[in-house]
């Protein structure tokens, strides 16, 4: 019987083994670089990985920056010659007039945009897209302005606008608040809810910075004190004190004055009662709040300074304080008494300091060598700002008032939730002790 066949195998000798494939591990230094799809390490926005360019317009100061950074590149006025407004609520009813503010207007934004790009950012339009913060209220046809002169001039690729009140609530990272917006032509509550804007419930009130400039202005022309230069070295400082000049009070000090001294103090617990019978106010103003008659007497006075500096700006500041005075002596001695009254009435509870300031003096003045000295008193340091938070007729409410408004005309069940978070926006609303005398 034949042998069945046996099936051929292969030589174990000569059989490779094929090991698998390996590589070789990434050590801990490496593992910890950044995506090649960016080519830096630091933090990007959430647009990608080109940060936008942010442009926050006020209508007096402007606020320039990145979108992935924490602060603003650059922080200026938008007239940085005179320090004013670029624009304004009130516009011209005559239509040629009307024209030529808006072309004039056209110019000014062209030339910030031009400055923001090519001054204060270093960047080409034309690869940048742009976030602009808006006010909710900013009229239709600057904005139109805005949007001519950033796609037809200076050709952006895109344009954002973005509520200011709902990005300065995101930026302390909550998405529900009732934010405060002081700016320089009016001040603005919104509620915003779940990031969602309650436009219907906006309030605002003219009581701003523009206000709270012209209230210190007075002030510091009533009851402020100059010290000019001394003309030798033997003169006694008791008799070169003298009122002080308007020539003095720039835009550019009373800005620094007001951002670097004065602050917002606690509110006083004052009986209006006493300070009625007090005052010699007669009987058709003793209905009305003290401190709205002192308010609205200051504001006159400024008023009146600047048509007395115009007609007359090479008189002594004696006969300047004389000039100022005339509206006011044509009426009654009331509102001259709420006047003398605010000394009397925030000296005795004020605790902070008289502050010296070395200023320039004024050309008709400079009899001696060096510069003179502006005393702040402590108690005009701390009370005035007062001016926002005492509300005048209907149409002028305090930020309180407005505050208030805002947060009853939610719905029940969103007023607690609100009122725990409510951030504070604007040029002014940085103020020190803003947020205890809004709260109270």
């Amino acid at each position: 019987m034949s042998a069945v066949p046996s099936t051929p195998r292969a030589n174990p000798s000569s059989v490779t083994l094929t090991a698998t494939p390996t590589t070789t591990r990434v050590t801990g230094t490496h593992a910890l670089q950044s995506s090649p799809h960016y080519t830096t390490t630091r933090r990007h926005s959430l647009y990608g990985t080109e940060d936008r360019v942010v442009i926050d317009p006020g209508s007096r100061v402007w606020k320039v920056g990145f979108s992935g950074e924490g602060k603003p590149r650059d922080v200026f006025y938008g007239d940085p010659v005179n320090s004013e407004s670029l624009w304004s609520w009130n516009r011209a009813t005559d239509p040629s007039a009307r024209d030529e503010e808006d072309r004039m207007l056209e110019i000014s934004i062209e030339r910030c945009m031009r400055s923001v790009f090519h001054g204060s950012l270093l960047t080409d339009p034309k690869s940048r897209k742009v976030i602009l913060v808006e006010h909710p209220l900013l009229p239709l046809y600057i904005k139109d302005i805005f949007a001519k002169v950033l796609f037809g001039n200076l050709q952006v690729p895109s344009v954002s606008f973005a509520s200011s009140h709902l990005l300065s609530l995101l930026c302390v990272g909550r998405i529900t608040g009732l934010v405060i917006d002081c700016g320089h032509l009016e001040s603005t509550t919104l509620p915003i809810f779940a990031a969602r804007p309650m436009f219907p419930h906006l309030r605002t009130t003219p009581l701003a910075g523009s206000r709270f400039t012209s209230h210190l202005r007075a002030l510091l022309l009533l009851f402020g004190t100059y010290i000019p230069p001394p003309a030798n070295l033997s003169s006694a400082l008791s008799s070169r004190t003298t009122r002080v000049p308007q020539e003095i009070l720039t835009d550019a000090l009373v800005e620094d004055i007001k951002t670097r001294c004065c602050f917002v103090s606690t509110p006083l617990e004052i009986n209006r009662d006493s300070m009625r019978s007090s005052s010699p106010a007669p009987a058709s103003e003793s209905d009305l709040p003290p401190s709205s008659d002192a308010a609205m007497s200051e504001s006159e006075f400024s008023r009146a300074s600047e048509g007395v500096e115009s007609l007359s700006s090479s008189q002594h500041a004696s006969s300047e304080f004389e000039v100022i005075s005339l509206p006011q002596q044509s009426e009654s001695g009331g509102r001259e008494g709420h006047l003398q009254m605010l000394p009397n009435m925030y000296m005795r509870h004020s605790t902070a300091t008289d502050i010296h300031l070395r200023v320039v003096p004024p050309a008709s003045q400079q009899l001696g060598t060096g510069r003179g000295a502006l005393i702040v008193p402590g108690w005009i340091r701390e009370r005035a700002a007062e001016v926002l938070f005492e509300g005048g007729d209907v149409d002028e409410s305090s930020v309180a008032e407005v505050l208030l408004e805002a947060l009853l005309k939610v719905p029940v069940d969103l007023r607690k939730t609100l009122v725990s978070s409510i951030p504070r926006h604007g040029w002014h609303g940085d103020a020190t002790g803003l947020y205890p005398a809004a709260s109270h």
